[in-house]
Parts: structure tokens; sequence; C-alpha cells
């Protein structure tokens, strides 16, 4: 596919038939033209990865200058309609094929003739910026909806725009049987939220879909606490593979020996969190992947969230290229203004670093009062839904309850090993069955898994070179290179035994990591 100048509305009107989607390029002589041709470059390299069964459509690339000549003037600055999506009768009268005018340029649109010969505009909402820098995932997404709009075959179109989970007749069998794996990441917005509460109520809720327990697995690859989990003996009831404890662990006096050279570097702590995610990801459906506390955790070692959730990631076809990350699900407090803006904060960690977003379930809501759960949905969902572009089209999953048993449980139902308090696994494991009931209910999980396997595929189209991926991994390269930090300098480092590091951290007085 290539791009078509028009300078015309009859022109345009000609090159849009019924046999193809047409994407528009609008742009004015203000915008540079090398920019323009690198948009266009960008997207016709996206869109020939984007041929699918959906379209059964070929596509067609258009760019228009709008300030050529009277004739596109008029075709956006004309009278507006009142709406973005409209159908124009350009048979009889091509002076009412115009568009809404777009706020800012370069923008975006679908068209497609219809049997009837009526031309429909779809405006694709994306940002002049977004359009510019075309590996952004919000842009991808909205283009493929835009897109999906326009399909031969209404069914399609349905089982591609409506998320999967308002289908409560969700057939866990049509994922297994595609064998694509699905890898969730979950990332708190600080430490005991309910990371692990929230990956136990997922497992349980894929069991309660389905999912045979052996196409399920759960992994910590980062920890701070070595104690057993609530959701490690959840595990170990349903028989759902499990690794709790993984490779890298904050230990008494680690992050000190890291800075004096005495630990692995963090390229081979990384690696080891490849090779267990992958050991344990082998003929599994889904890989449930549980960060440790905030996503900056880590990163005075180079093993943050953000870095650990990339090497956690699916194994490229190209084995040059960067692994593809796993999409990012984020577990938020009570509240609305502390809860969204803490999300932000926490988001914006993983995007910077290029790990995609799914979105976000809020936790341990109160059932009655002013932050009560209906109330603190109403607030949040509403944000979500007035700012798809800014959040990058994320969004909420579900706001869970407090339920009784699982917060109280230290460190989000952590269990003593000491032989004393085992009695109390019982208790904890029907507990943990009604959390999961619970998230069950308030937590949408099929479309969970829906976001996720979009943002595993349209990543993975960026990491294999089809779109430019802007700054990848810049801040790590940066690490890599620098010489004065030289935090991954394998030959320089002395190794000492973690039994030697802690008791040095204990004669200092050192209580954590």
């Amino acid at each position: 596919m290539n791009f078509s100048e028009v300078c015309s509305k009859e022109e345009l009107v000609q090159a849009v038939t019924k046999d193809n989607l047409s994407v528009l390029l609008l742009h004015a002589s203000w915008n540079k033209k090398d920019k323009i041709k690198s948009v266009q470059l960008q997207i016709t390299n996206y869109l020939k990865a984007t041929k699918q069964d959906l379209h059964q459509l070929s596509i067609n690339g258009l760019v228009m200058q709008v300030d050529v000549n009277d004739n596109t003037m008029d075709f956006c600055v004309g009278d507006a309609l009142d709406d973005d999506n409209a159908v124009m009768d350009d048979v009889v009268n091509t002076n009412k094929l115009k568009i809404k005018c777009p706020n800012e340029l370069p923008a975006l649109y679908i068209l497609h003739r219809n049997s009837s010969g009526m031309i429909k505009i779809a405006n694709v909402p994306i940002r002049a910026s977004q359009i510019f820098s075309w590996s952004d995932i919000a842009a991808m997404e909205a283009m493929e909806k835009a897109m999906a709009a326009f399909t031969i075959n209404p069914s399609a179109r349905d089982d591609t725009i409506k998320d999967v989970a308002h289908k409560r007749n969700f057939d866990a069998s049509v994922h297994l049987n595609k064998k694509q794996q699905i890898r969730l990441f979950v990332a708190g917005d600080k430490s005991q939220v309910g990371k692990s509460s929230v990956c136990m109520g997922i497992l349980g809720t894929l069991l309660e879909l389905n999912y045979p327990p052996s196409s399920l697995a759960y992994i910590k690859p980062a920890t701070q606490c070595e104690e057993t989990q609530l959701v490690t003996e959840y595990c170990r009831k349903h028989g759902i593979q499990a690794s709790p404890v993984g490779p890298i662990v904050y230990y008494r006096g680690f992050t000190r020996a890291f800075l004096n050279g005495e630990t692995e570097s963090p390229d081979v702590l990384m690696q080891k969190v490849t090779e267990a995610v992958d050991k344990i990801a082998q003929d599994k459906a889904v890989v449930v992947i549980d960060g440790v506390g905030y996503p900056a955790v880590g990163s005075i070692t180079n093993t943050d969230n953000a870095r650990v959730a990339q090497a956690s990631g699916y194994p490229n076809t190209n084995v040059d290229k960067a692994r593809i990350p796993p999409g990012v699900l984020i577990v938020g407090k009570r509240g609305v203004g502390d809860a969204v803006d803490s999300y932000n904060l926490n988001s914006t960690y993983f995007r910077s670093r290029n790990i995609p977003i799914l979105g976000a379930v809020f936790n341990r809501l109160p059932v009655d009062g002013y932050y009560s759960l209906e109330n603190c949905k109403e607030a949040v969902t509403s944000y979500f839904e007035q700012n798809q572009i800014l959040t990058g089209g994320e969004r909420v999953f579900g706001f869970i309850p407090e339920v009784e048993g699982i917060a109280n449980s230290r460190s989000e139902g952590n269990i003593s090993n000491d032989e004393t308090n085992m009695n109390n696994l019982e208790p904890s494991i029907e507990q943990a069955e009604t959390f999961v009931t619970a998230f069950g209910q308030y937590v949408n999980v099929p479309s969970i898994l829906q976001r996720a396997a979009y943002l595993r595929d349209v990543t993975g189209r960026m990491e294999d070179g089809t779109v430019e991926h802007q700054n990848k991994r810049a801040r790590t390269d940066k690490l890599k290179n620098n010489d004065t930090l030289n935090l991954n300098n394998t030959s320089e480092r002395i190794r000492l035994t973690r039994e030697q590091i802690e008791q040095s951290a204990k004669v200092s007085g050192a209580a954590g990591g």
C-alpha cells in the first residue's frame, strides 16, 4: 500500500471504492513535508502488518493538503457536520462531502463507499503528536477500531469492538484452541495494595471460566518477602503451577552489596528472570506475573518493575530483536482523586520505558460511605471515559470490595511458615475462595485477556520493526553504556554469597534490602 495524493474532493470521491478502505491523511502547508512523508511510510508499514480477516478489504492510502485550493479548504472548513461519523451522498453532489473541522493537523480519517454508493467517513480520534510518533499504542488501537467499523461481516465487528468481558458466555476454548499465550504483569501503585490478591483473583476467575489448572501459571520474579503467600497456597490447592520466589530477592544488605559490585549484575539477573518465566510458561495459556512494590522498586539496582516486565515478555521470533513486553495491569487504591493521580503517576513510569499498560483495577473499597465502591466507581470510570486519548486507551476493569480476612492478612495474605500458625491455613484458603468469588463478580477478567492479547500483537509489530519504536529502552541503554555507573559490568564485580552479605548487613544494623 502506498499513499496517493488527491488535490480535490472530486479526486477523493473517485479514489474511494466499495472494495477498499481508504486511510486519508490530512495535512497543511505548515506541516513539514519530510515529516508528512515519514508519517506516510510508518502508517504504510503498519497497515501492511494489519491486514487481517477482520477487514476483508484492501487498504489504500490517500493524502490531501487542505489549504492547497478552495476546493480542498471546503472539505474541512466549510459547513461543519454535527458529528465525526457521517454518510455523504457524493453521487449527486460532491459539495456535500465535508467533515467536521479538525482541531489540529495532521489528522486521520477512514473512508468507505457502501453498497448504495454512499461514502462513510470516520474520524480516527488521535492527536497530531500521536500521528507524528506512530509508535503510540493508543493511536494504533484507535485506527484499528475505526477500520473495524467498516468490516463486511457485522459479527466480526461485534467480536472486535465489544468487550469480551460483557459476554457472560465467555468460551475459554476459543483462546485455548488458538494456542496463543497471554502474559499479564500485575503492578501496584504502592506496596501491599493487593497485587498478589489480584493475581489470585485472576487465576481463580480463569478456573471458573473453565481454564484447566494445567493451562495457568503464577510467578513472582522479584520479591522483598520470602514468606509463603496466600496466592501460593491457593495455586497449590488448585493445581496451578507457581513460582512464588523468583531469581531476584531484595534481602537484607542486597542494595549496598550491589552498589559495591558484590552481587550479580542486572543483566545476569534479568537473564535469570527471562529463563524462569519462560520455563514456567511452557505450554501455558495464561501466565500471571506478580510485580514487587510500586513500579520504581529496584531502580537503584537497575532491576525495577519495568525492566523485570520487559525480561518477562514474550519471546520474539526474531532473535535479534527485544522481547515483546507483557501488558501491565495496575492495582490502584481506594478513593477518587488520589487513586487516579497515583494511577497516572505509576502508569507513566511504565509508559516511559515502552511497557504497554492494560489499565487498572481498584482494590479494597468499602461498601458504604462517601468513598464507597459505587461512589468511587462512578467518578473514576467517568475520568477514564472522558480521557481515553490521555490514558492511551487504558481502561478500568473493575472495583474490588474489601473482603474480610484478605486485607488484614499480613502483606497481602502472607502465611507464616511457623508450624504453630499453620492451623490458620484452612480459614485463609476459605477466605481466598470468598475473595475469588467476589473478584469474578466485580472484575472483568475476559476483557483483561482481550486487551492483553491486543497489546501483545500490536507491540509485537512494533518490536519486530514494522513500526518505528521510539526511545527503545533509552534509559536502560544509557545505563549500559555509561562508564561511570557501570552497573552491568560483570567482569569487575566481586561476588559475595548471600550469607556473607546478610551477615554483614545484620552486624551493621540493616533492617531490609
